[in-house]
Formats: C-alpha cells, structure tokens, sequence
C-alpha cells in the first residue's frame, strides 16, 4: 500500500515543482522588462567605462531595501586621487534626489522617473567613507539615505 502513495507523492511533487518553475519564468519578465518585453530602465541608463551605475527605483538605490538591515547600500569602492565617474538613474514610479556628502552637494538634484543623470566626474581626493543619499522626500525615502563613497587612500 505505501509503495502506491510514495508514488504518487512523488508525481504530486514533480508537478508542483514544474508549475512553481513555469509560474517563475513566466513573472520574472514582468520585473525585468516592461510590458511590451523593452528593459524598464531609462534611455542612457548605461554604467560609465570604469564608473558605477547607481539605479533609484521603488526598491531604492540599487535594492537598497532589501539591505536596509545589512547596513550601507550601495558601496562605491575607490582609491584616493581616482577620477570617479557615476551615472545614475530613476528607473521607478517615484521622483528621487542624489547627492554624496564632499562630492556632490553643490545643488538640489531631481531625478523624475524615466530620468538619467551623469554626475559630472570628479577626483576622490580625501579619503574616508561619505554618504550617498537620496535628497527629496519620497516614498521609499528611508532605503536611500545610507550608501557610501568609501575612498582609500592610495
């Protein structure tokens, strides 16, 4: 008797486990890409030869949200004296503000969804880690305030 159900069983799994891969590859375009199969993120939105691509969405800089408690996300790795290029865009619903303590402060920065924005590139001349932040109320605004600019002296 028991020969019949852990047969049936397994059949049981094997389908379920077919459906719940089908059902994944099915969905995770929709996250990926847009509606009519185009990438969802802006026009432009291309990380700079040797840079850093920094991308604002509803899940915050980078997938900020999902390591709000792992710490600062995301971490801009440079050594001193480096010349650093970033570009970064809102690839969300939301309009969102950029900023790096030292760096790049000199004026309120709007992104509006669909935006790229080409941080004009400068040299990490001081060592130590700055705060990458997000520098407008938005939804999501606690995710964007703890990424960091971590520059090593050379």
């Amino acid at each position: 008797m028991s020969e019949p159900r852990t047969n049936s069983t397994r059949k049981i799994l094997v389908v379920i486990a077919i459906v719940a891969v089908a059902a994944v590859a099915v969905t995770i375009p929709f996250f990926v890409l847009g509606k009519n199969g185009q990438s969802t993120l802006p026009a432009g939105c291309v990380k700079p030869a040797g840079g850093f691509l920094i991308v604002a969405s509803n899940l915050g800089f980078n997938d900020s949200e999902s390591h709000f408690d792992k710490g600062s996300w995301p971490i801009l790795n440079v050594t001193q004296g480096s010349t650093v290029n970033i570009t970064v865009c809102d690839s969300g619903n939301y309009a969102h503000g950029f900023q790096i303590s030292n760096y790049y402060q000199g004026s309120l920065v709007t992104l509006e969804p669909g935006d790229v924005l080409h941080v004009p590139a400068f040299v990490a001349n001081q060592s130590g880690n700055f705060l990458i932040y997000c520098s407008i109320p938005c939804p999501i605004h606690q995710f964007m305030q703890y990424g960091q600019l971590r520059v090593t002296a050379s």
